[in-house]
C-alpha cells in the first residue's frame, strides 16, 4: 500500500486540533507547541487513546456496579435464557450452588410435559397445581456474617434452605394441641382451601394458551415430589405468579463474593 501524503498530513492536523480543543489554555496556541505536538505525534496519538480508553473503563466499572446491585432468579442466573429451557439448566446449575440444603433436598430433572391449548387445559393444570397433595415449599434464608468477639467480621453466612412438601403434609404437621382441638382443625384447614382456591384463579387468571409446562422432579426422606413449572414461550421466562421457586433472589454482587 502507498504512503498517502496528504492523508496522513490532514489526520495529523485533525490530532493537533484534537489536543489543542481539550487543553484550553493560550500557551497552547502557540506556535511551539503547535510545533511540538508536530514532532512528537506518537506521543499525542497514544494520550488520546489512553484517554478514551480510561473513559471507556469508566463506563463499564458503572455498568458491572449496576449488575451487581441486580436481582435475579434462579432461572434467570446464569447462561443467557434464549429458550424455555435454558430456565431450567440455569436452576438445576444455581440449585447445587445456592440451596445449601441440596444434598438433602435433591433435585433430580427437568422435563417438557406439554402446551396449554386451550382453557380446559388451564383449568385442568389450575387444579392438579392446587389441591392437597401439589407440591409446595418451604423457603428459609439467612445472611450475615458470623461473630467475632463484639464484632460482626467473621465469614459471610449465605444459607437458602429448601423443603419440599404437600398441602396435606403441611395441614398434619400442625402441631397436636390444634389437631385434638376439631374447631381449630377445621379453620387451619379452611385456611389452606383458602390459599388452594386463590391459586387456582390466579393460574387461570394469568396463563395464556401456548404457554408450556414443565415437570421438575425433587427428593427428599426417599419420597419423590412433582412440582409443575410454566414457561412462556417467545419471551422464554418462568410465568412468577404462582412459581415459589422464582421468589428465590440471587444479587449478582453475593456471586462475585463467593
Amino acid at each position: 500500500m502507498k504512503y498517502n501524503d496528504n492523508i496522513a498530513r490532514k489526520t495529523d492536523w485533525r490530532i493537533v486540533e484534537t489536543v489543542r480543543k481539550i487543553f484550553l489554555c493560550s500557551f497552547f496556541r502557540t506556535n511551539i507547541l503547535n510545533k511540538f505536538i508536530l514532532n512528537n505525534l506518537f506521543i499525542m496519538k497514544t494520550i488520546i487513546l489512553v484517554s478514551v480508553a480510561c473513559i471507556n473503563v469508566n463506563v463499564y466499572s458503572q455498568e458491572i456496579e449496576d449488575i451487581g446491585r441486580k436481582e435475579v432468579n434462579m432461572y434467570e442466573f446464569g447462561i443467557p435464557v434464549t429458550s424455555c429451557d435454558c430456565n431450567f439448566e440455569n436452576l438445576l446449575f444455581n440449585w447445587r450452588y445456592w440451596i445449601t440444603n441440596h444434598k438433602e433436598t435433591k433435585l433430580l430433572s427437568y422435563e417438557y410435559v406439554e402446551q396449554l391449548i386451550n382453557a380446559d387445559k388451564i383449568a385442568y393444570y389450575a387444579k392438579l397445581m392446587s389441591n392437597w397433595e401439589s407440591t409446595m415449599f418451604n423457603i428459609s434464608r439467612r445472611n450475615g456474617r458470623e461473630k467475632q468477639s463484639n464484632f460482626f467480621r467473621g465469614n459471610i453466612i449465605r444459607e437458602i434452605k429448601v423443603v419440599p412438601t404437600t398441602y396435606n403434609e403441611v395441614l398434619q404437621s400442625i402441631p397436636k394441641e390444634i389437631l385434638a382441638d376439631s374447631a381449630k382443625m377445621k379453620a387451619s384447614k379452611k385456611e389452606l382451601d383458602k390459599e388452594m382456591e386463590m391459586r387456582r384463579v390466579i393460574f387461570e387468571k394469568e396463563m395464556q394458551e401456548g404457554d408450556e409446562i414443565f415437570l421438575l422432579k425433587f427428593e427428599t426422606k426417599k419420597k419423590i415430589y412433582d412440582y409443575y413449572v410454566v414457561c412462556r414461550p417467545g419471551k422464554n421466562k418462568i410465568v412468577p405468579v404462582v412459581e415459589l421457586l422464582a421468589q428465590i433472589k440471587i444479587l449478582w454482587s453475593e456471586f462475585r463474593m463467593q
